[in-house]
């Protein structure tokens, strides 16, 4: 199942990648939602038997595909970003009924709090208005990826879990440096498939954690 899931994702993402190079909206959107609802559909198929780990990932999952609409209009940036910041926030919900805040490690926290300073420092001047919820957000995703990997140093989570958290937080700069740094295909291009890899990821979390 996984390698016809990979290559539907796969294909959604690179005719998504098209559609944004080609400059036609309409099939931005319709490759972009079927991207999205191919890792929800996923993670949803091995939702049973239902877990509180497996659900607060399931509610990542719809918050994510939630954020991707958004993130189709400029106008919707905000709720998008909200979206995706409820996102991280139940991924962490979820690695939290396997690991308790007293077990986090800080040998993770290190490198990933020097990584969000950095980029907190990046994009700042850029932010506006939006630096209270640029702020938030990078806190968030900081904390679900110490987590994940905090969980995975434990023996508690596979290695899709830190892979995933990982991968999401770098596909999230490439969202900034589009939004608040300089708008360019290039963001997209490697921005993308970074991030439909983490929802991947992440939705394979749900059998492993049930």
């Amino acid at each position: 199942m996984i390698v016809a899931v990979v290559l539907l994702e796969a294909f959604c993402v690179s005719g998504l990648l098209w559609a944004i190079y080609a400059g036609k909206p309409r099939l931005e959107a319709a490759f972009k939602t079927a991207a999205s609802l191919v890792f929800l559909g996923y993670g949803l198929s091995g939702i049973f038997p239902l877990t509180p780990f497996g659900l607060w990932i399931a509610l990542g999952l719809l918050a994510a595909l939630a954020g991707d609409l958004c993130l189709l209009r400029e106008s919707t940036f905000l709720p998008g970003l909200v979206a995706f910041l409820l996102c991280h926030l139940a991924y962490t919900f979820a690695f939290s009924r396997v690991l308790t805040p007293s077990l986090l490690s800080l040998g993770p926290a290190i490198p990933i709090l020097l990584a969000a300073t950095a980029a907190l420092i990046w994009l700042w001047p850029n932010c506006g208005r939006l630096r209270g919820p640029v702020l938030i957000y990078i806190l968030a995703i900081s904390l679900m990826t110490i987590w994940a990997l905090s969980a995975f140093e434990a023996g508690r989570l596979p290695m899709a879990a830190p892979a995933g958290a990982i991968l999401f937080f770098v596909s999230d700069l490439f969202v900034a440096r589009h939004r608040f740094i300089q708008r360019q295909f290039l963001n997209r291009l490697l921005g993308l498939p970074l991030y439909y890899a983490s929802q991947l990821l992440m939705a394979s979390l749900i059998a492993a954690g049930s």
